[in-house]
Parts: structure tokens; C-alpha cells; sequence
């Protein structure tokens, strides 16, 4: 009889942790603020 392995083996889904996503979108952020204050800087207007 074949063993039960976790789900995890198998799904891609929720191998990210809220932690791990949470500090994903606070990275991704602070780029797309910075670079709204280069754009900012040479003119561009938000």
C-alpha cells in the first residue's frame, strides 16, 4: 500500500507563508516608491 504524503509534495499553493507574502508586498512597496521619486525628480507627475 502506497503512504499518504503531505499535500505540500504535490501543491504549489501555500508554500508561501502570510510572513513571507507580507514582507514580498513591503519589498515591492518601497521600489515602487522609490521609483515614483525618481520619476518625481525628473519631472514626472503622479
Amino acid at each position: 500500500m502506497r503512504r499518504k504524503r503531505h499535500a505540500a509534495t504535490y501543491d504549489v499553493s501555500c508554500i508561501v507563508t502570510h510572513t513571507d507574502a507580507e514582507g514580498a508586498l513591503a519589498t515591492a512597496n518601497a521600489l515602487v516608491s522609490t521609483i515614483k521619486v525618481i520619476l518625481a525628480n525628473d519631472g514626472f507627475v503622479f
